[in-house]
């Protein structure tokens, strides 16, 4: 077959459409209240259309129900304009807690809902103030919610408590101004935190009771802190865990007895990060997530999941297999990545998805061991998606380090099929095998797609991913070239029509192989990238000041590496862009201020058939469902244009 003979069978109507794919999932995030007595979702208003919360009383839920067939559930927050996200039950059993920003400027304001009353309250309602997603509530202080916010001063986070019972908020500890992380034991105690200096170093700090002092427990050197966090405590509050690279390249998961300080390795990896955690330049929940925990009835970890090429159980003893046989079953059902979304007394919320199959979710009833469906995230693509399973690939780059990365085929055109990247930002996370629309909005429409982890990329070890340092518009861009070529080479793909697309640093990374690479390309796709590394060392949000010397030691000095920072950014060579480049950026981005785009559009004078999308009412992530139709739209029509 020729060209146009497969661009022509590449515009047949695909099965799924765009508004299949970027509608509002129909239903999320499945939970049962602490009490037993709701059971709550998040799935459309009816009103708007975006996801809210709903509930429904466990009562009238029968063992075989699904989310379809629920009798009396009933929306709690009507005539919402920007989607919820997700959501956390107090242990009051009337309260919800969940976090909103204002047209993605990542200002997030804790709300709590009750119930009862109806009633939605802004915990810190300070325009600037901002509360991180991570906070703290416990069956012990059922009242009592504890956030970190940085209502006092952005560049930190304090810890504080509030009580539903009087609506007070009351300061527990005031950061000193070093602290980047606060860890509550399950009785809502602070008793551990973590300290990061000028000279790139953490330092986890604990003490047996808030009555003590801190101690230093242990430092991760500048080296670790790709790789190097502490975790949780245990459900009897007498041991801490953590996960680090102090003695090893892949982190070492251990536990500290906080009474006799007796340190316990749980697990390691030769290869692969362990309770690898969403760095702090992520905002939006992951699914699957990157790892989940099952504690045992002696407080000791069952097992947990972590990512290698695909999402993987550990088990540390039997006690799943041998007292939940069907849960086990599940979990380790090899077609599908599997996680906990939710454990009670009573029950576990599983989640489940793959590449063809969005995210779904099951109820195992313990005292019964019966397992049952009981929704999915979007029914309405059963058996609509086709694609061939991603398949995991690497190959080695010239200075000996193992590339990673995942391969999609699309089932419809012939090949040799035209290929699209698709990098991942952060740059320090990595790309997970899931359910993405993205992938299935490329493959349904004869694409194929890579998605590449390259150097700096997280969850590979410390020496990966110090192998990304100041290297991000060069070695790491290089990797990604690397993986395509191999990919070339060994896949049926079309060397003389791929496009290069990524966000954020993918963005960043699609306009530096535009200029070093654009040989190899037929297009280049940026969302909201950065195009001056300078300009984004002094424009970051006040709330990450705390990670300046994280940005310095992995980007490069503003004043003694200000040669680099310069000739890494894709804003000094924009002029030397000859691609069709499709930008998209928005007005509220806290991360990459618009004044990367105007810097790029200044000099990008030699790009022919050139696109700019604006929103003026997201930031630096796409929530609203007419932003991602538009922006995916024009994507789409932008590479039915150009790879031909």
């Amino acid at each position: 077959m020729n060209t146009q003979q497969n661009k022509k069978s590449r515009f047949l109507k695909p099965l799924v459409t765009l508004t299949d794919l970027y509608n509002y999932a129909t239903f999320q995030y499945p939970r049962f209240s602490p009490c037993g007595t709701y059971f709550t979702y998040l799935a459309a208003s009816p009103e708007t259309g975006a996801p809210t919360l709903w509930l429904a009383h466990t009562k009238n839920i029968c063992p075989t129900d699904t989310v379809d067939t629920i009798q009396g559930a009933r929306p709690l927050i009507k005539n919402r304009i920007r989607p919820l996200t997700n959501y956390t039950w107090m242990h009051t059993g009337q309260h919800i807690l969940f976090i909103e920003d204002i047209d993605g400027n990542e200002k997030g304001h804790l709300y709590i809902h009750n119930i009862i009353t109806g009633t939605t309250t802004n915990i810190v309602p300070s325009t600037n103030a901002r509360v991180l997603p991570r906070y703290f509530v416990s069956p012990t202080q059922p009242n009592v919610v504890i956030l970190q916010t940085n209502s006092r001063d952005e560049a930190v986070y304090d810890i504080m408590a509030y009580s539903v019972s009087d609506n007070s908020l009351t300061m527990i500890e005031q950061n000193p101004g070093d602290v980047i992380s606060w860890y509550m034991d399950h009785n809502l105690q602070l008793r551990a935190c973590s300290t990061f200096t000028s000279d790139n170093t953490i330092t986890l700090h604990l003490r047996k009771t808030i009555h003590d002092p801190w101690t230093p427990h242990i430092t991760w050197q500048s080296e670790d802190t790709f790789t190097s966090h502490g975790l949780f405590f245990s459900p009897d509050n007498t041991a801490f865990y953590y996960a680090g690279t102090k003695t090893t390249n892949t982190n070492l998961v251990q536990s500290v007895n906080l009474t006799n300080k007796t340190i316990t390795t749980i697990a390691h990896d030769e290869y692969y990060d362990m309770y690898h955690e969403a760095t702090f330049t992520d905002l939006l929940d992951r699914t699957p997530p990157y790892s989940s925990t099952i504690w045992s009835a002696t407080n000791g970890i069952s097992a947990f999941s972590y990512t290698k090429e695909r999402l993987e159980w550990k088990f540390l003893n039997n006690d799943i297999e041998n007292h939940h046989p069907r849960l086990f079953a599940l979990l380790t059902d090899t077609t599908f990545e599997t996680w906990i979304e939710q454990e009670t007394s009573d029950y576990f919320i599983v989640g489940q998805c793959n590449t063809t199959t969005p995210p779904q979710y099951f109820v195992y009833t313990k005292s019964t061991g019966t397992m049952h469906f009981f929704g999915s995230t979007r029914k309405e693509l059963k058996e609509k998606l086709d694609s061939m399973p991603t398949l995991p690939i690497k190959t080695v780059s010239p200075d000996g380090l193992t590339i990673h990365g995942y391969l999609t085929l699309p089932t419809v055109g012939i090949p040799p099929h035209p290929l699209v990247l698709k990098i991942h930002g952060g740059p320090w996370t990595r790309d997970v095998l899931s359910y993405s629309p993205e992938i299935q909005m490329l493959t349904n429409n004869g694409y194929a797609c890579l998605q590449v982890n390259y150097r700096g990329s997280t969850g590979y070890g410390k020496k990966f991913a110090c192998a990304g340092i100041k290297e991000l518009g060069g070695a790491m861009v290089d990797d990604v070239i690397t993986l395509t070529q191999y990919a070339l080479k060994y896949f049926p793909l079309d060397a003389n029509r791929v496009a290069y697309m990524g966000r954020s640093y993918g963005g960043f990374s699609a306009l530096s192989a535009g200029w070093r690479y654009q040989h190899l390309f037929k297009a280049i796709i940026a969302q909201v990238p950065p195009t001056d590394l300078a300009l984004l060392m002094e424009s970051y949000p006040k709330h990450w000041s705390l990670f300046k010397y994280h940005f310095q030691r992995r980007m490069g000095h503003p004043v003694h590496d200000a040669a680099l920072l310069t000739q890494q950014s894709p804003a000094t060579h924009g002029h030397k862009a000859q691609l069709p480049t499709l930008i998209s950026y928005a007005i509220n981005d806290a991360r990459v201020v618009p004044e990367h785009m105007y810097r790029y559009f200044n000099v990008m004078v030699n790009s022919p058939h050139n696109k700019v999308i604006c929103f003026e009412n997201e930031g630096h992530f796409n929530l609203l469902k007419e932003s991602l139709l538009h922006h995916w739209s024009t994507v789409l029509e932008f590479l039915n244009t150009h790879l031909v």
